[in-house]
């Protein structure tokens, strides 16, 4: 090139700038199922070139813990997007419907946006299943006038012969992780987020299993 950059490399950059742009912080508060894989924040900071994102997750948490918790409410400062996880098999709808509103509000005071980011059922606890974690997040998006980033659904739709579960079938498996980071990245930066000449997928999955993936979320 000679010095000179090429025009799909400039391309590129400017379309990695403009989906950025969209939201260029993001907080993610939750629990495991937020943290398991070294992160789903990290992955979608890596599925979504130029944001920051940084995570409040506490083991067994629930919204409910979380809204006790100073440093996650202090974290929604200075921010754009807050992703809010709860684990409706760990506490009861009521608790979630009351904390879905006090964590929505407090999240607009501080000027950002929050988007729910609904899990999925799993053996150990079965108050919930898929159906009923889809409905409660449905629920209180329309309470809250927000969005959801609906991973749960996307891991019932798909994909066939890709195991979504880690071992202890409650945490998501590399793949599971994936899935929920490409969800919530086509939520909140729309389809385009995915759709990139080079997307970002973890070493150990295939490019075929990632690619499934990312057109079970963009589905969903």
């Amino acid at each position: 090139m000679s010095g000179l950059l090429s025009d799909d490399y400039v391309d590129a950059r400017a379309r990695e700038m403009r989906i950025a742009s969209l939201a260029k912080r993001v907080l993610f508060i939750g629990n495991s199922l937020t943290f398991w894989n070294q992160g789903v924040d990290v992955m979608v900071k890596k599925l979504v070139p130029g944001i920051e994102t940084k995570r409040v997750a506490v083991g067994g948490a629930t919204l409910e813990t979380l809204w006790n918790n100073d440093e996650a409410k202090l974290a929604c400062a200075a921010t754009d997007v807050v992703v809010l996880q709860e684990d409706l098999p760990e506490t009861s709808r009521e608790s979630f419907r009351r904390h879905a509103k006090l964590w929505c509000d407090h999240v607009r005071n501080h000027g950002a946006e929050p988007v729910f980011y609904a899990a999925w059922a799993y053996d150990r606890l079965p108050a919930f299943d898929d159906d009923a974690i889809c409905a409660e997040h449905a629920r209180a998006a329309e309470e809250n006038n927000a969005r959801v980033a609906n991973v749960g659904a996307a891991r019932t739709a798909g994909p066939g012969g890709l195991d979504l579960f880690d071992d202890d079938r409650e945490h998501p498996s590399l793949a599971g992780t994936y899935l929920a980071a490409c969800v919530i990245a086509a939520t909140i930066y729309g389809a385009e987020a995915l759709q990139a000449p080079k997307v970002y997928r973890p070493k150990n999955l295939s490019a075929g299993a990632a690619s499934m993936l990312r057109a079970v979320a963009l589905s969903t």
